[in-house]
């Protein structure tokens, strides 16, 4: 039996220019860090000619194409491991729907499983890549590349992809007393509100497609992560806070379907508690917002949002193999 794990990310700037129809004619650039709560997976080989998991439901099949579960399906299949097989899965906060990237750190945890499983090296960029293609080739999903990489490699990185797709990773970018202050900074803030990252961006993607307005607002996207990082690398965080919010108000512009009065009244609600900037995390839609509050008002900031609030460390570790029966 393996018990192995991978983290969950919070993205900044740059989101949407790691899907395919976008970084193709334009590349891209995403800064994103993972956080210190993880999806665990644990996989027990059998004997019983069965194949057996467990995640919001129990599924129990003769063959692995017979599962409901779409990424354990396609992923065992990947691997030929048609049954003989447990996994569970479970988590230390709340996943789904939430903007997290829940999935693609499912995605990953799931592939490094097996590929452990079968005895297999592999690198971080081997495993961020075949959960790429698991999710979008297998199992159809209209979704980017930023969250496989960012649960692989673990820790606050930019990202640079290329028109041909390839991702260039840059780590090590700040020192890590400037990690804790944007750590002390960052606050998330659940909506309540869940949705399907896919869909969303489905209807984006329509949007790059069809609208130069939608085009262009991406474009500036990429150009404020550019920005984001050298703020990072200076170490003027306050600056990266407030390009944050610019940032927000560009991003709703590319789809109606980012936000909505309900949601803009909580950002707002925020910004007055003291927050100079922030964004909803993932496609958007719900979820968690992430905001950044200057240190003078982090009091104001708590006490406002006492109880409704998370606070997140930086993970430097991405994909782990937690336990491994010998």
């Amino acid at each position: 039996m393996i018990l192995v794990s991978a983290p969950l990310r919070v993205s900044f700037f740059g989101g949407g220019s790691d899907i395919e129809s976008y970084y193709e004619n334009h590349g891209g650039a995403f800064l994103s860090l993972t956080i210190d709560s993880r999806i665990y997976l644990t996989v027990n080989q059998t004997t019983n000619n069965e194949v057996k998991v467990h995640y919001s439901t129990t599924e129990l099949v003769k063959d692995a194409s017979e599962l409901a579960h779409p990424l354990i399906r396609e992923a065992l299949l990947m691997y030929n491991k048609k049954n003989n097989i447990e996994i569970g899965s479970f988590a230390d906060m709340p996943t789904i729907g939430t903007g997290l990237g829940s999935s693609s750190t499912f995605s990953v945890a799931l592939i490094g499983a097996l590929k452990t499983l079968a005895g297999q090296a592999f690198s971080s960029r081997d495993l961020a890549e075949e959960a790429c293609h698991l999710e979008i080739n297998r199992c159809g999903e209209r979704i980017g590349k930023q969250d496989q990489y960012a649960a692989a490699f673990g820790g606050l990185n930019f990202y640079e992809v290329d028109t041909s797709g390839r991702i260039k990773v840059s780590k090590n970018l700040v020192t890590r007393d400037i990690e804790n202050i944007l750590e002390d900074s960052i606050y998330l803030v659940n909506t309540g509100v869940k949705r399907s990252a896919s869909s969303l961006l489905k209807h984006q993607i329509k949007n790059l497609k069809n609208s130069k307005s939608s085009l262009d607002n991406q474009a500036r996207l990429v150009e404020m992560a550019y920005k984001a990082y050298n703020y990072l690398v200076e170490g003027d965080l306050d600056q990266f806070g407030q390009l944050l919010h610019e940032s927000w108000l560009c991003k709703k512009n590319i789809s109606g379907l980012i936000s909505d009065n309900s949601l803009d009244d909580i950002y707002t609600e925020d910004l007055n508690a003291g927050a100079i900037g922030g964004k909803l995390l993932g496609a958007g839609g719900g979820g968690f917002f992430l905001f950044y509050v200057l240190k003078k008002n982090r009091k104001k900031f708590e006490t406002h949002f006492q109880g409704k609030f998370r606070k997140i460390r930086i993970s430097q570790q991405g994909f782990m193999v937690n336990y491994e029966a010998k």
